[in-house]
């Protein structure tokens, strides 16, 4: 989950990790699975989303108008596209999916691209779901944003189909 503050408006923040902070504490954890995968937990990982993600041919993101414009800027994806669902369970929809699926078409993803959920678990099941439909199933990145999403975006189990289920947690 992204660390959070108070500000004197009652809204949440982010608080930015300080350069001391980056990096301390990275953990890779290996998912023993077919085919096995990491995840990595830690303060500063948004800024290695570009780097870690370049090796495909295209990205896109999907997320929320809440997680939009806190944080998405923090992931440095200067000129890949990104489409923000409305927050909540009533982006969970048919007609949701089809847009993403549309968003996903109008910015050029191939079978070598990948699509980035960054958000809570509406955002990753949504996206997961998109991701395995798309063209039989490209990678999905997930960067969840709140615990429950972390917990779920490991497991994959709610959102992907076989094929994709590779793609379904952080590289």
């Amino acid at each position: 989950a992204l660390p959070r503050t108070r500000r004197s408006c009652g809204a949440l923040r982010a608080q930015a990790p300080t350069p001391a902070d980056r990096g301390a504490g990275l953990k890779t954890v290996r998912v023993a699975t077919d085919p096995p995968y990491d995840v990595r937990i830690g303060r500063g990982l948004l800024a290695d989303v570009a780097a870690e993600t370049v090796r495909y041919s295209r990205r896109a993101v999907l997320t929320d108008d809440i997680v939009a414009p806190l944080h998405l800027a923090r992931l440095g994806l200067v000129a890949v596209p990104s489409m923000a669902v409305r927050a909540g369970e009533v982006s969970k929809s048919f007609p949701v999916l089809e847009r993403v699926l549309e968003f996903m078409a109008a910015s050029d993803l191939d079978r070598g691209s990948c699509l980035i959920a960054f958000g809570g678990g509406v955002v990753g099941d949504l996206g997961g779901l998109a991701a395995s439909l798309y063209m039989r199933g490209i990678p999905v990145v997930q960067i969840p944003t709140t615990p429950l999403a972390s917990w779920r975006s490991t497991r994959c189990s709610r959102s992907c189909s076989s094929r994709s289920t590779r793609g379904c947690s952080s590289p």
